[in-house]
Parts: C-alpha cells; sequence; structure tokens
C-alpha cells in the first residue's frame, strides 16, 4: 500500500510495463522514453490576451479574436506548410491544458508574406474545411477545431494594415515613406523600434532615397538615432543598419549642416567668454570670417 507521504513515480514503470506487454513483437517497434518533440523551446510567436472577454476586436485581422489568440509569424523567405499548421495547433492544445484554458476561448492566427497554396490544398481536400476570402489577403478556416485565419500580408490594403503589408523587402521609396509616415503619425517611429530597425536593414536603397525626398523624416531619424546613441556608434563600427543609415544621412548633407549648427552655437557661447576669434575657429574648424560675422551679429 502506497504510503500518504511517500511519492512514487511510475512513469518510469509505465515504460517498462508498456514495452514488456510487448515483447512478441519487440523487434516491429522502436521504444522512445521521454521523447522531446523539439530541439528548441516550444515558444509562440505571439500571444494576444483580449483584457475584457466581452470587448469584440474591430480590426480586420483582429475580428476572429476569442479571449486568447495566437499568432505565428513566418519571414518573407519562409513558407507555411502542413507541419507549421500542426505544430501552432499542437501549441493551442498545449496552451490550453497547462493555463487551463477553454478550447473555445482560443484562435489561431498565421502570417505569411505570399500565399500559401500547399497549406490551403492541405486544409480543402485533408481537413475538408471551407476557406473563405473575408476581405484582400484575410482567408478564414471554417470548420476547425480553433477558429483559424491565414494573412496574406502582401495582397492586404496598405490603407488598413501598412504595417504588416510593408514588413518585407523589395519595398519602393513610397512605400518607405508612407511606412514612416505612419510611425511617426502613431509615435513609434524611434531608434529603438525593431519594426524600423529591420525596415532599414531590408531596403537600404529605398531607406535612403525617402529620406532624401523628406526632409522633415531626416531630421526625426538623425535625432532618434543621435539620442539612442547609433548615429556615433554608426562611425566606430560597421554594422548593416548603421552603415546605411550614416551613409544615407551623409549622402543628403544633412549630417554637415547639423554639424555646422552645433559649431555655430559653439562659436558663440566661446565669443559670450572672450575667446580669441582665430582660437574659436581653430577649434571648431570654422572659417575667421564667419566667426568674426557672429560677433558683429
Amino acid at each position: 500500500m502506497e504510503k500518504k507521504d511517500e511519492k512514487v513515480y511510475w512513469h518510469e514503470a509505465f515504460s517498462a510495463g508498456y514495452e514488456a506487454e510487448f515483447d512478441e513483437e519487440r523487434q516491429n517497434l522502436t521504444f522512445i522514453n521521454e521523447h522531446p518533440l523539439g530541439k528548441e523551446a516550444l515558444i509562440m510567436d505571439v500571444l494576444l490576451i483580449k483584457k475584457n472577454p466581452a470587448v469584440k476586436i474591430h480590426k480586420n485581422i483582429g475580428r476572429i479574436f476569442r479571449t486568447h489568440n495566437i499568432a505565428e509569424y513566418k519571414s518573407p523567405t519562409d513558407t507555411l506548410n502542413v507541419r507549421d499548421y500542426q505544430k501552432v495547433m499542437g501549441y493551442a492544445f498545449l496552451y490550453a491544458s497547462f493555463s487551463e484554458v477553454e478550447l473555445s476561448e482560443i484562435t489561431i492566427t498565421f502570417v505569411i508574406t505570399s500565399y500559401p497554396r500547399d497549406l490551403i490544398k492541405y486544409l480543402k481536400n485533408e481537413r475538408h474545411l471551407q476557406i473563405k476570402e473575408l476581405e484582400n489577403g484575410i482567408y478564414f478556416a471554417e470548420g476547425d477545431v480553433f477558429p483559424l485565419q491565414i494573412i496574406e500580408s502582401k495582397s492586404l490594403s496598405a490603407e488598413t494594415n501598412i504595417f504588416l503589408k510593408n514588413l518585407r523587402s523589395g519595398l519602393s521609396k513610397e512605400d518607405v515613406l508612407s511606412t514612416f509616415a505612419e510611425g511617426r503619425k502613431k509615435g513609434i517611429l524611434n531608434a529603438r523600434n525593431p519594426y524600423f530597425d529591420r525596415l532599414i536593414r531590408a531596403n537600404p536603397a529605398a531607406f535612403k532615397e525617402a529620406i532624401r525626398m523628406d526632409e522633415t523624416l531626416e531630421k526625426i531619424l538623425l535625432e532618434a538615432f543621435e539620442e539612442s546613441g547609433l548615429l556615433a556608434k554608426a562611425i566606430r563600427m560597421d554594422k548593416t543598419l548603421e552603415k546605411n543609415l550614416f551613409e544615407a544621412f551623409e549622402e543628403s548633407g544633412l549630417l554637415a549642416k547639423r554639424d555646422t549648427e552645433r559649431n555655430m552655437t559653439t562659436a558663440r557661447k566661446m565669443l559670450s567668454l572672450g575667446d580669441a576669434i582665430e582660437s574659436i575657429a581653430e577649434r571648431l574648424d570654422l572659417p575667421v570670417e564667419m566667426i568674426e560675422n557672429l560677433r558683429n551679429a
């Protein structure tokens, strides 16, 4: 009889007993105990939880949302295949189990750049699901265990979903300008935002063209990157992002202009302190005539 204060670990015994049951057919079977599900930890890309389950989400890519909403993202060079679908379905069941969440309160969203033809075919022919295109780029799979939508980001409307639509390489300068403008409007355009970091890395040529066309964008970005220390870092290091930024600002002439403005401000302060004109010009690498004009002004 098992004592109340003594924990009996039955799993190893189960493995041995289970294997023993198949003793006569052992040659046809491989037994693997405590088999890991993958080489990496099981991590969902994004989990969105509604603070109030009764609140309805009106955004077009969130209309299917219930209380717990799993989102899986595939990068522009990746494909979305059957194994991805099965993996995320597994995430949903595990999440329901570990978090004690009702299956009926979970939804799944896949975000992929291009239309996943093979997966859609599998869902129709093997899973016998009805696939409905709710609007450009948003497909709803009706009849699965969980409400499921597939977002083909490249086909989304730029007016409604600009951040998902333009999360890729191959953007035009107009695409970059409109995306940065929307980021500026929403107050998320800064040097620490990974979205704009990746956008610049993936579209360096379009980015350079864009900031040459928009002086306001130049100034906002330059100030953001100076404040974060990335611009100074660009001078010392040769990282892709910092190099692209620095070259773009340098080509636009904005760096030289801002350096001159700073030096002029410093020169005024030095003049007010009585420093000699020749000394100021030498220290700040400015023409003597410029310093004289500042003093006379």
